[in-house]
């Protein structure tokens, strides 16, 4: 009897029929096999647990394990791996290795390979005893879906290796209260002040072993001319010793002989108890304005300070 011919209308469920199944008829070609193929000297009881759990995160993408007792046990890449796994009917196996141990941590890789054992695709990651139940599904995604585990990182599966801070080399912060002493030349004789050279200065400080940043504030008065500065200063310190010679200089704003503006500082010195929470530094220095000091008052331009020295002795703590 002659078949009637499908019309339009029946051959497309029929068609979705085929295109739903196709992934299915894929994936019943034949299941997996599981296979530990080095132990890395990692204890036995934790290579079965790691293994345990490798096994629990396939199941739960998907992934149809055969199970046969001569797949437990450490089985090595080679012609006898390859016949055991033809001969139970996996279509591939995923290979986990232990890479030893490092402390406490554990490298762990795993790979999809064919029967024939030709890699696929494969990852590693880093992982603790503790962290192995976040770590190796992390790790089974990742080959499952042909990435690297390194990009496939949620928040709850974050290692303790990436999510520690960055090692950094020391450094030491100081407080600092100074005694600058001015040593101005040329004093205006229209000022009149205290005969006795007075200052005081207060900074914040950052060191490491030769080099030293900080900001400095200070304030000094001699025969009714004042300096007063605000800089962000560096120094260099070429020695590592317990003293050690400085120099260096900043920039910032300074008010002088009633003008202010911006200007440097240079300064040289020493510095002592290096080797101590305690520093003390003595040595000279120069506020160097960037402006006119007379103000623009040209009977003045012949007591016009160029710069404002000092010698200073600083403690920091």
């Amino acid at each position: 009897m002659p078949v009637a011919p499908l019309s339009l209308r029946s051959a497309v469920p029929a068609l979705l029929a085929c295109a739903l199944l196709a992934p299915l008829s894929v994936r019943a070609e034949g299941p997996s096999a599981l296979v530990v193929s080095d132990d890395g000297g990692v204890e036995m009881s934790t290579v079965r647990a790691i293994r345990g759990l490798t096994m629990g995160a396939l199941e739960k993408r998907g992934v149809r394990l055969v199970s046969d007792p001569r797949l437990e046990g450490i089985r090595p890449t080679g012609p006898d791996l390859q016949q055991l796994v033809q001969s139970i009917g996996a279509s591939k196996v995923y290979v986990l290795r232990v890479a030893g141990r490092l402390g406490r941590k554990i490298p762990l890789t795993l790979e999809e390979m064919t029967s024939d054992l030709k890699v696929i695709h494969g990852s590693s990651v880093t992982t603790t005893i503790d962290e192995a139940d976040v770590v190796v599904p992390r790790l089974v995604n990742a080959v499952v879906d042909h990435k690297s585990a390194d990009d496939n990182a949620t928040m709850r599966s974050v290692t303790e290796r990436e999510s520690a801070a960055f090692k950094k080399k020391p450094g030491e912060r100081y407080r600092s209260v100074g005694l600058p002493i001015p040593m101005f030349f040329g004093l205006r004789p229209d000022k009149s002040g205290t005969q006795t050279p007075l200052g005081i200065s207060v900074g914040y400080l950052y060191e490491i072993e030769n080099l030293r940043i900080g900001f400095d504030a200070q304030l000094m008065e001699h025969r009714g001319v004042y300096a007063a500065s605000i800089i962000a200063e560096g120094y260099y310190l070429p020695f590592e010793t317990e003293i050690s010679p400085y120099f260096g200089g900043g920039i910032g704003y300074l008010y002088t002989d009633d003008s202010g503006g911006m200007g440097a500082k240079l300064e040289v010195g020493f510095e002592f108890l290096r080797l101590h929470a305690f520093r003390v530094m003595v040595g000279v220095e120069a506020l160097v304005p960037f402006y006119d000091s007379t103000n623009g008052r040209p009977e003045l331009s012949t007591q016009r300070h160029y710069i404002f020295p000092a010698g200073v002795i600083r403690f920091a703590f």
